[in-house]
Formats: structure tokens, sequence, C-alpha cells
């Protein structure tokens, strides 16, 4: 197997498990923390070792499914966010500055029109 078939692998175990714990918070509407205890036993049970707060941030900022699951850590734990954070974290998009498209649209057909003049 290579080597960015074990991080896929990885990170898609990863997300199930903190799924699965997030789920069961969501239910009782709280927010979810794990020490890093609790969290690195998982992912040695998974198979995979153990991470640091540095490995853990390079690793949520490389894969989107992570930092939609994981709201903040430190050096103690790990918070999980909760099903209405994460529906807004999914619902907001990056909405580019300048004009529209109806404005573009608009400008080029008058442009057209001129043209025919």
């Amino acid at each position: 197997m290579r080597l960015f078939e074990v991080i896929d692998n990885f990170i898609d175990d990863l997300t199930t498990e903190l799924r699965n714990m997030k789920r069961g918070s969501d239910e009782s509407n709280t927010t979810r923390s794990l020490s890093w205890l609790e969290f690195n036993t998982i992912v040695s049970n998974l198979g995979y070792g153990s991470l640091d707060d540095g490995s853990l941030a390079k690793l949520v900022k490389q894969n989107p499914a992570l930092s939609s699951l994981i709201k903040t850590f430190d050096d103690k734990q790990i918070t999980l966010k909760t099903k209405e954070e994460e529906e807004q974290a999914q619902a907001q998009t990056d909405v580019p500055d300048g004009p529209s498209v109806d404005q573009m649209a608009h400008s080029a057909s008058k442009k057209y029109m001129a043209d025919l003049s």
C-alpha cells in the first residue's frame, strides 16, 4: 500500500469515528470534547499510532472533512463542532467581489446591441 492510500484511509476512518462520536452529542445538543488521551486511544484503535496537536493541525488544514468536524483544539483537548456549527460552515460560501453574472450579461448585451447599430 502506498503512503497516500494510508493517509486517505486514515482520514476516512478518523472522520467516521468523529462523526459517530458527534452524533451522540448532537442528540443531546451538547458540545463534545476529547482529551488527547481519548483521541489517541481512538487513533490507535484504528491502527494508526498517535498524533500531537501539530500533526493534527496539518491534517485539519489539508482535509476539509476533518475541518468540518473539529471546532478547536489545543494541547489539552479537541472540541468537535455541533450539528448547527457544521451546517453553518457548509452553508457559508465565498462569493467573489465584483460584478454579478446578471450585471456582466447586461453590459455584454448592451455592447452587442451597440455594435449592431
